[in-house]
């Protein structure tokens, strides 16, 4: 039995995610910048309809989330003014990071009637990495606040801030479009500012696009227009073309393809470096995570066991890399470098029918006549270590799938009998259930569940969006989303589907808003009247135009997440074959051994 051990392939897979990155580049535009445009132009328009229409007793406020804390992130918050109903939102990962770079969360936004308001705010926060020791941090607010009539830019910063000893506090700040009421140690720069910058940072380029035209038409001669002006322009190209991101998540992923190269020709130096960073961002532990892996298993192929646990022991674990690492330094144990390349980066000692890319301590694992040597079998006791660590993670994760069937053959390799014999069981029942979920997978990819996914959690007003990786629901009958999102063909189909789904999107909640004005100012609506005209035909125009590039889109997701997923279940099939074939061997090598019955020759008649 031989094993295809698993390691991350070029690039990036799981941080592609998390950056955006990893996707080639040149690809046609997802929608044109004009439909971007247009979009923008009619919520602009009925924005102006509803703030025509809106009582002249009123003020537009805005409550801004920030922090100052970079060793807490927030997770959640809840916000409640008077007895309106309370907004809860729920940070993804990428905002946290968003958060802590200085942008602002616009998480309340409303006309209030002019006077004194109730303000109630929870707060909750962790520390980058938490443990069980770890408490949650909350801070409460209960104040009241007054709003002034006909106001459109006032809003209330609250920012969490360190206070001393460890301990955190809540910093307030009150704003107008002229600038702060009042200097305090909030000075980071004007919130509408920050709050592009939020949602652009978190992958919202849509919100940041919409918010900042919103903010420059209410202050046009603001001394930041011209800074907002290029983020939202940055935005709605990144509307366009999803592969347009970020310039410093550019060169840190470029930094880690460079340093790879330069590993595969032999030179580990550069990866070296990035393996020992001082990781401040759950992007930066990504990276850090990943060159550790490449490094381990480069000096696995080596035949340098001992090195390898080096590198592979700084790996996180449960974390994004965590199953490869984990089965690499299982494996580390049985490298002693007798069958290591003879030269760097080499092939030599690896058999004439094996893959290139599996590595020599696969043949090394699998060496004859070594089976009674104790050195070997006290290495085989402590590859069962980590290998025992994989069970019961993630069925469809390859590298836990290899870890079952590698923690069986070890077990059968120390002459186990009925022990190995049942891990074997218990591995196939696992890769069993892994085709299962394979085959409920692509039903909904089929149906239409995994594009609804995609919007539901674009849409989403109440958290981040969904498909990072820190924030998956990993039901079983979703978890195959984690795995998609590793590789960079799917998460460039997911971008090119996301900008065309959502655009429609919010061009049919534009109708909506459209209806309700018409209801409530018939006689301001009729016969096209009104601020600007109705934008009815506008609408379903633009409707119609995004229904071609978004059923495009998405039938290419489709068929990139079929064909990914009809890969996966061959390979659990193999992985499944191997262990069924390992669970006949074992059953006919328990059967007592047949006994040739010989029949005595009769004796020969008496003459």
């Amino acid at each position: 039995m031989r094993f295809t051990t698993f390691l991350p392939s070029r690039l990036l897979r799981l941080l592609a995610l998390l950056t955006g990155l990893g996707v080639p580049l040149g690809v046609m535009a997802a929608v044109p910048v004009a439909m971007v445009e247009r979009v923008l132009s009619l919520d602009q328009r009925l924005s102006a309809l509803e703030r025509a229409v809106a009582p002249a007793q009123t003020a537009d406020f805005t409550i801004f989330i920030g922090s100052q804390h970079n060793e807490l992130r927030l997770r959640r918050i809840t916000v409640r003014i008077d007895q309106l109903a309370p907004v809860a939102y729920e940070y993804a990962a990428a905002e946290w990071q968003a958060l802590a770079a200085g942008g602002l969360h616009p998480a309340w936004n409303g006309a209030l009637s002019a006077g004194t308001h109730r303000l109630q705010v929870e707060l909750y926060a962790r520390v980058l990495e938490p443990t069980r020791n770890d408490a949650q941090i909350v801070h409460r607010i209960d104040q009241r606040f007054e709003t002034r009539p006909g106001s459109s830019g006032d809003s209330l910063e609250l920012s969490l801030a360190r206070r001393g000893f460890g301990r955190s506090q809540i910093l307030q700040q009150r704003w107008t479009d002229a600038g702060p009421e009042t200097p305090t140690a909030i000075t980071a720069g004007p919130p509408w500012l920050r709050a592009g910058q939020f949602w652009r940072q978190a992958r919202r380029p849509y919100h940041a696009a919409r918010l900042l035209r919103h903010a420059l038409e209410r202050a046009p001669g603001a001394a930041w227009a011209a800074q907002a002006n290029a983020i939202a322009a940055a935005s709605v190209r990144e509307l366009a073309d999803p592969t347009q991101r970020m310039a410093d998540d550019q060169a840190a992923v470029e930094a880690l393809d460079v340093a790879l190269q330069a590993l595969g020709r032999g030179n580990p130096v550069p990866l070296q470096s990035l393996a020992g960073i001082e990781a401040d961002s759950e992007a930066a532990w990504m990276r850090r995570d990943h060159a550790n892996l490449a490094l381990g298993y480069h000096l696995l192929r080596q035949g340098d066991g001992k090195g390898a646990r080096n590198w592979l022991s700084r790996v996180r674990s449960p974390g994004p890399y965590g199953n490869p690492g984990l089965l690499g330094f299982g494996w580390s144990f049985l490298q002693t470098g007798a069958h290591a390349a003879a030269t760097p980066g080499g092939n030599a000692g690896l058999p004439a029918d094996q893959p290139a890319d599996q590595p020599a301590f696969v043949t090394a694992a699998h060496a004859p006549g070594q089976r009674r040597d104790e050195d070997r079998r006290e290495a085989l006791k402590r590859a069962l270590v980590p290998w025992i660590e994989l069970i019961g993670r993630d069925p469809l994760d390859p590298a836990a799938q290899e870890g079952a069937l590698a923690l069986a053959w070890a077990l059968h390799e120390l002459d186990t009998g009925t022990q190995a014999y049942t891990y074997y069981e218990r591995a196939a029942g696992q890769l069993e259930r892994a085709q299962n979920l394979l085959d409920q997978a692509a039903a909904q990819v089929r149906s239409g569940v995994l594009a609804d996914l995609v919007a539901a959690g674009q849409n989403d007003t109440a958290s981040g969006w969904r498909p990072w990786l820190a924030d998956l629901p990993y039901d079983d009958d979703k978890a195959y989303l984690g795995h998609l999102l590793r590789e960079p063909q799917f998460v460039l189909a997911l971008d090119r589907y996301r900008s065309p789904r959502l655009l429609h999107d919010q061009l049919l909640d534009c109708r909506q808003r459209l209806q309700a004005l018409a209801v409530a100012t018939p006689h301001d609506m009729s016969a096209g009247g009104g601020a600007g005209g109705a934008p009815t035909a506008g609408i379903a125009q633009a409707l119609q135009s995004l229904g071609a590039s978004e059923q495009a889109a998405r039938n290419e997701l489709d068929r990139v997440a079929l064909n990914l997923l009809q890969d996966w279940r061959l390979r659990t099939q193999r992985y499944l074959g191997e262990a069924r074939l390992a669970l006949a061997r074992h059953f006919d090598h328990g059967l007592e051994p047949e006994v040739e019955i010989r029949r005595e020759p009769e004796p020969e008649p008496a003459s």
